[in-house]
Order: structure tokens, then C-alpha cells, then sequence
């Protein structure tokens, strides 16, 4: 078979042809992709390769202007010869390069279709909604019957999300397995390399009460990765059929890496919003545990928060508070020289201000006479 640049050429050789064939000139097609003609002529003159969005409008663009079968056979047979290396013995023939091609575009859009709902995870709030959506994805489109998220805990391993077909039932004793030693599948995971096994049943890899329900369940095929958090394996997920006579494609495996990634994104974000949420139930616990009146401001400069003695100070509720600005409370600009000296309802008070991360502390004492 001819080299890689070879091929290129006679792909863009044929394309010219076709195109003088049919009245269209480089530059209507350049219009029609929206590139330069020196992309389209290098192309024609086979120094670019071809990408798969601008071969299906190509084929498009001749289907209308009325190319025959055979000449889009072949365009199909070259495009796919341009981008696949494969041996000459395997004398494959137009008909067969065409099919593939179709098969090349329907994964393509398969991908495209999967990332679209894995975006759309991301942009959940809920974090249970997002993990549930990312299973009914990923599981619908690899066209398998069960996908698990799991947990590490100390010695086992928890269930936390499931998703199965609805042709099939939900299984059982899933729930919580015994894991009381390191195995050959945390180790796996842990070097953040996939499992993706047939008849998982019989091989080292599973430890031996997950294969007990595999095989109990009559699990064929499994594909999993582990779920990562901060630099460290907390959980996998793992993909199961009841039906694979063959270990998963390569699609199947860059669907699960990618919602992997997905999930690691949308773990780190809730983990830190917890924290964050701690910390500021920690602040708001010592902020309402002052005996003099004390306020925090969030970073777009309003009030967020006060203690009973801030309310009693400005004579209204956090509620009818909480919104408001520095300067419209306190009657002073956010970078006055603090401490400023204020007369609040009629009692004279010190106002200093602390900034601290995102937020910024006012606190109320009084006046030195």
C-alpha cells in the first residue's frame, strides 16, 4: 500500500476530478466550508489531511450536484485509505471502506453526543442529579445493561450510584462488599490504568466476593476506572453486561475515561463548596458568639451575616439587613481609614474592619470617652 502522503495525493487527485467533473470551483467550495482556497488546493494537491466534518460536506456538496454511486464510493474508499493504515492483504473492497466510513461518522457523532450530555452534567448544581445524569448517559449510549459508582471505605467498598436498563432488573447484594486487603484491583486503578475484562468471573483481577457476584448475576463483561478527588482514589466506576461476547471498544473506554474526568470535576467542586460551607458556618458561629456587634460583608462589598448585638445596634432584623452595603449602613466608603468613629442611634462606637479572604469583618465597640 501506498505511503500515508501517497494516499493523501491520490484522495486529493480524485477530489479535483470530481470537482471539474462537476462544475464546482475550489474557491465555491471553500465558501461552502468556510476555509481559504489555499486549504481546499492543499488539500487537492494532498499536503492537508481531510478531517471528517469537511469530507461529510464534501460528500455532501457532490451527492447534490448529482456524482454518481461509484464516485462517491471511491472518494469514501480513498478518505478512509488516507486514514487508516492497514495491510494490503486484507484486499478490502469499495463497498467495505463505504460501510466503515459510515461506521467512523456514527461514532463520531456518538462522542459528540456524549460530551454534550457530559457538559450538561457539569452545569447541574445538584450534585446527586449530576451523577445520576452522567450514569443514564454514559450507560444508554455504550448500550449496557448496569453502571455503578462506588466508594472506598474502610475495608469495603460502598454503593452510591446505580443505573440499570429497563429491560433488566435491578440486582441486589451490591450494595456493600468486602474489600479487607489491598488487591490486584485497587492496585490497577490505583496506577490509574482501565479494567476492562471478559467473564470477570475467572481472572485475579476481581477480588473474589465482587466476582462471586459477578458470576452469581452472570456478569460477561466489565469496563471500569477509578474516580479521583484532590490526588486520591476514593471510588471507580464500572460498566457491566450480561450479553458482551467481547471485551469493550475503544469508544466504550474513552466514554467512561471521559465521565471519569467529569465526575472528578463535579467531586472536587462539591468537596470544595463543603469545605467552603464549613468554614463559613465556623465564622458565623464565632461571629454570633461576640458579645459586642459584628458584621460580614461577601466580596461584592454586602452584608451577608450579623450577631443579635448588630441588630440590636442598627434597630432591624438580619433579614432587612443583609444585602445592604457598607456605605449605606455605616455611612462610610469600603477604603476609609479604619477605625472610624460613628454615632449609631444615638450611641458612639469605634468601627474597625478586618479583611479576611473573600470577606470583609466590621466590628462595633464603643467610643473611648
Amino acid at each position: 500500500m501506498n505511503s500515508s502522503v501517497d494516499k493523501k495525493k491520490e484522495l486529493g487527485l480524485w477530489l479535483k476530478l470530481l470537482l471539474t467533473k462537476h462544475g464546482l470551483r475550489q474557491n465555491k467550495l471553500a465558501a461552502e466550508l468556510g476555509v481559504t482556497c489555499q486549504y481546499v488546493s492543499q488539500i487537492c494537491v494532498g499536503k492537508t489531511s481531510l478531517p471528517l466534518n469537511h469530507f461529510d460536506r464534501i460528500h455532501k456538496l457532490l451527492l447534490s450536484q448529482g456524482a454518481s454511486d461509484d464516485d462517491l464510493k471511491k472518494l469514501s474508499y480513498l478518505y478512509v485509505d488516507s486514514r487508516v493504515s492497514l495491510p494490503d492483504s486484507m484486499q478490502i473492497s469499495n463497498d467495505d471502506y463505504y460501510h466503515l466510513l459510515q461506521e467512523l461518522k456514527g461514532y463520531v457523532e456518538k462522542e459528540r453526543v456524549i460530551n454534550a450530555c457530559l457538559e450538561t452534567a457539569v452545569g447541574t448544581r445538584n450534585y446527586d442529579d449530576a451523577m445520576q445524569a452522567i450514569l443514564n448517559t454514559i450507560s444508554t449510549y455504550a448500550a449496557r445493561q448496569y453502571c455503578y459508582i462506588y466508594r472506598y471505605e474502610p475495608a469495603a467498598v460502598r454503593l452510591m450510584y446505580s443505573w440499570h436498563a429497563p429491560d433488566v432488573p435491578p440486582i441486589k447484594g451490591f450494595e456493600l462488599i468486602d474489600l479487607p486487603t489491598p488487591t490486584l484491583w485497587d492496585k490497577t486503578l490505583e496506577a490509574h490504568e482501565l479494567i476492562n475484562i471478559y467473564d470477570p468471573g475467572e481472572t485475579q483481577l476481581v477480588p473474589r466476593d465482587i466476582a462471586e457476584l459477578f458470576r452469581r448475576n452472570n456478569f460477561r463483561a466489565v469496563l471500569g476506572t477509578g474516580l479521583w478527588a484532590d490526588g486520591r482514589l476514593y471510588g471507580f466506576i464500572i460498566l457491566a453486561s450480561l450479553k458482551q461476547i467481547r471485551r469493550f471498544s475503544e469508544l466504550e473506554e474513552r466514554v467512561v475515561l471521559s465521565a471519569a474526568r467529569v465526575i472528578q470535576l463535579l467531586t472536587e467542586r462539591q468537596t470544595a463548596a463543603e469545605r467552603q460551607g464549613r468554614a463559613q458556618a465556623e465564622t458565623d458561629a464565632l461571629l454570633h458568639g461576640m458579645p459586642f456587634p459584628a458584621f460580614r460583608f461577601g466580596e461584592t462589598g454586602e452584608l451577608v451575616s450579623l450577631n443579635a448585638a448588630g441588630e440590636q445596634l442598627l434597630g432591624s432584623s438580619a433579614a432587612e439587613l443583609c444585602g445592604r452595603d457598607v456605605t449605606d449602613l455605616f455611612g462610610v466608603a469600603p477604603d476609609s481609614p479604619f477605625p472610624v468613629t460613628l454615632n449609631l442611634n444615638g450611641k458612639s462606637c469605634s468601627l474597625s474592619a478586618v479583611r479576611q479572604g473573600e470577606h470583609t469583618f466590621y466590628f462595633c465597640v464603643p467610643a473611648m470617652a
